[in-house]
């Protein structure tokens, strides 16, 4: 696979349910650190909060948490949701607030799965390329060919430097790198010095 479904962007929402207030806070990440850096920042930010039942997705690696909540009522329905949805590279956080009424397993469940949903309508679902990252230098002679095949080939420049050479640090699709490598090499005569 070459691409995988993600959250589009950071949302909020709220819903309530017998006095109950859920508020499903999402975001896209690229690692668990993020992920759990989220999650604490949530915790502190709804520290009066009843729970913080979370789920997240890294790739291929998941992680929930009911928070207190009956087992299983909680985080692994947020899970539950965003596997079925085939999402990766996001969090999730459903806050909530009791209100005096128990909602029951049954209740429970729904409840996380309809907060857990909204959140993700609200952030909008896109698709991304596993991406790889090229570091290369070349002589300041082949600047505007590099330039032109960067733009061809639509690298995102995450660093640049003009020092004794043009240093360049890309991201570019997986699937590209190898073509990209080559057409680099090609043009560039050979000078391309690709770091490993």
């Amino acid at each position: 696979m070459d691409s995988y479904l993600t959250v589009e962007k950071q949302a909020r929402v709220a819903i309530k349910i017998k006095k109950s207030k859920f508020i499903a806070s999402i975001r896209p990440i690229e690692n668990e650190e993020e992920a759990k850096a989220y999650i604490e920042s949530i915790r502190r930010e709804f520290k009066d909060a009843s729970h913080n039942p979370y789920a997240y997705v890294v790739n291929d690696r998941f992680s929930s948490s009911d928070d207190g909540e009956p087992l299983n009522t909680a985080g692994k329905q947020i899970l539950d949701v965003i596997l079925k949805k085939n999402l990766k590279n996001l969090v999730i956080v459903v806050t909530r607030y009791f209100g005096g009424i128990k909602l029951g397993v049954g209740g429970l469940i729904r409840a996380y799965r309809e907060a857990t949903l909204k959140g993700i309508d609200a952030s909008g679902i896109v698709e991304k390329f596993y991406e790889e990252i090229i570091s290369f230098s070349v002589d300041y002679s082949f600047l505007q060919m590099v330039n032109s095949t960067l733009y061809r080939s639509k690298c995102r420049i995450l660093d640049k430097k003009l020092e004794k050479r043009a240093f360049f640090k890309v991201s570019i699709r997986k699937r590209d790198k190898e073509s990209f490598i080559n057409d680099l090499l090609k043009r560039t005569r050979g000078d391309a010095e690709i770091a490993e």
